[in-house]
């Protein structure tokens, strides 16, 4: 799994207390904010994209068509 946090996202893990969870998790890579290509080239080589919506719901479609 491959986890990219913005800031929001890491406010809310940290007030939850769950930073330490996901970082002993063995099968998860968490980034921080990527550049827009590294991100379409995270999305086109996944098998499955997860999101809370917004446009990354468009790029997705994008790059897992293209």
């Amino acid at each position: 799994v491959v986890f990219v946090q913005h800031q929001p996202t890491l406010i809310q893990l940290k007030k939850k207390g769950l930073l330490r969870r996901l970082a002993a998790m063995k099968d998860l890579t968490a980034f921080p904010i990527v550049s827009h290509a590294h991100f379409m080239h995270l999305m086109r080589n996944a098998a499955m994209v997860l999101t809370d919506g917004g446009s990354i719901q468009e790029e997705a479609y994008y790059a897992l068509r293209y």
